[in-house]
């Protein structure tokens, strides 16, 4: 049952990280009002539900849209925008209880028929969202009643509830659904505590308190997301008071926002894996020998404890050791003549040269990162451009297809955004989720990894789901269409006056429970 164990481990890890740095006082002593506002690396490129990959763009909808299911730091599934939930006999009919009494920022009143137009409009074809993967499982959405709906999946799928509780299954106003279809980016009708007041493309986004959210008034009157690219500005932004809370903090500053008693720092385990992504249809990408070379050359350890100072782990799979489904299956270590030898037998004795994209602000020490890996692979001959890359641009260049794909080596980090394997497997190296359909940005493709993932999918059985994970595990890694780096820590550091910000599965901050105190 390793997979429970690390479900386990993972609620343990993120109860303690959030205990230490900012417990909840009680519902008495929460004050309410105010502005907050958060630095933030890169700018939201859209808000709308299935289009982004960035968890940041999840932690700003987290307050704007809310999801039948929800789930809370520990990982648990909880009631959202529906009550209750249950699976008959045939494992894939799900029938959900409404809540009732729940209004959208327009106005209108919640109910089944919002359900369904989600449902359809995610599911849409035509719209092309990246994300839709996610709901795939999904054959159709039936309205029992307003306040009732049956979801049918095509096949048993013992992630479902995790899906549900993801920022692609959130719950859009049907009218405003008719109304934008897949272009809702800026025009979002949500039923969460804050809507959408004022966006300035690539500077800001500001949320305002939706006084008739069915949970009660907002503990905060504005919430404001402010782009910061420089991880140094972030900081000293804080140090200053201009800013509430910054995330993705600098490794050097750490040990002294900590000493600083008007400050708190939070580090919490993430699910998110860093990597170099391969162009597994390019040469001399192309052949597997050159992409098990990379990940010989990469000295992981000095990479985490150098660079990284010591925020974060090796990666030893394609998933982080806090995700359902993970298992310790990589047998890549720092070992540079194995990477030469394995170049010359692909017929690289001297090496090569390529090119590395990296977006600047977008991860922790990610420039840094990049630079590193550039340093390590020009020690076994392989000669490595670095550019960097503005976010949106790199999202955009990353969705090309194939053939009009310019990608050699890319910097990214993917987390598992339901906290099972199921995620990255549907969306990312499955090879029906080529760009644009999806972002297997590597262009890989494996028969007999598809067919273990579509076994996976419809396995209810815990361990023999566990026994597929690690054998699926085992073959990606081998075949290496990414060069592995390390799993991130998330940091986030913010003002004293700041309570109750939480960290949940997906590396998405939460702001329903964050409350200032009165200056």
């Amino acid at each position: 049952m390793k997979s429970l164990r690390f479900a386990v481990s993972y609620r343990l890890l993120v109860a303690v990280g959030l205990a230490l740095c900012c417990l909840l006082p009680s519902a008495a002593a929460q004050q309410a009002g105010g502005k907050l506002t958060v630095a933030i690396g890169v700018p939201a490129v859209t808000l709308a539900p299935g289009k982004s990959i960035a968890s940041i763009v999840n932690s700003i909808t987290e307050g704007i849209y809310e999801g039948l299911v929800e789930r809370d730091a520990s990982g648990a599934v909880l009631p959202g925008l529906a009550t209750s939930w249950s699976l008959d006999a045939d494992n894939v009919t799900w029938t959900l209880t409404l809540r009732q009494g729940v209004r959208f920022h327009d106005g209108t009143e919640f109910s089944a028929d919002d359900v369904k137009a989600t449902f359809d409009r995610i599911l849409n074809p035509a719209f092309e969202l990246p994300l839709s993967s996610v709901l795939k499982v999904v054959s159709r959405v039936e309205v029992v009643d307003p306040y009732t709906v049956r979801i049918v999946t095509g096949s048993p799928t013992p992630d479902f509830l995790n899906r549900l509780a993801y920022g692609v299954a959130v719950i859009i106003s049907s009218d405003a659904v008719e109304k934008y279809g897949a272009d809702i980016d800026w025009t979002p009708v949500g039923t969460g505590p804050y809507r959408l007041e004022s966006y300035v493309p690539n500077e800001s986004v500001t949320l305002v308190a939706f006084p008739d959210y069915w949970g009660g008034a907002p503990l905060l009157d504005r919430v404001e997301f402010r782009t910061v690219r420089e991880p140094g500005t972030r900081v000293a932004l804080l140090e200053a008071g201009e800013v509430d809370i910054i995330v993705d903090v600098p490794a050097t500053d750490l040990p002294g926002l900590k000493a600083q008693a008007d400050k708190a720092v939070l580090l919490a385990p993430s699910t998110r894996v860093m990597h170099i992504g391969v162009n597994t249809q390019v040469a001399p990408f192309d052949n597997v020998l050159v992409r098990q070379a990379l990940n010989y050359a990469i000295d992981q350890d000095g990479l985490v404890n150098g660079v990284l100072q010591g925020v974060g782990q090796p990666a030893r799979s394609m998933i982080s050791p806090v995700v359902t489904g993970f298992s310790p299956v990589s047998e890549y270590h720092y070992d540079p003549a194995t990477a030469r030898r394995l170049l010359a037998e692909a017929g690289y004795p001297n090496g090569f040269s390529a090119t590395l994209w990296t977006p600047e602000g977008r991860y922790f020490q990610d420039r840094a990162t990049a630079v590193a890996v550039q340093s390590m692979l020009g020690d076994i001959g392989v000669k490595v451009d670095v550019r960097v890359i503005d976010w949106a641009t790199y999202l955009e260049i990353l969705r090309r297809p194939v053939d009009a794909s310019e990608t050699q080596l890319y910097l990214l980090g993917w987390e598992s955004g339901t906290g099972d394997i199921g995620y990255v497997l549907d969306l990312i190296f499955h090879t029906s989720t080529w760009p644009p359909a999806g972002w297997n940005t590597m262009f890989y493709s494996n028969p007999e990894v598809d067919a273990l993932i579509e076994a996976a999918r419809v396995t209810m059985d815990p361990d023999e789901r566990q026994a597929l994970a690690t054998r699926i595990q085992e073959q990606i890694v081998s075949d290496a269409p990414w060069v592995l780096l390390n799993v991130t820590e998330e940091t986030a550091a913010m003002s004293a006056k700041v309570h109750g910000l939480e960290l949940l599965p997906g590396d998405v901050y939460s702001l329903k429970t964050v409350w200032l105190d009165k200056d």
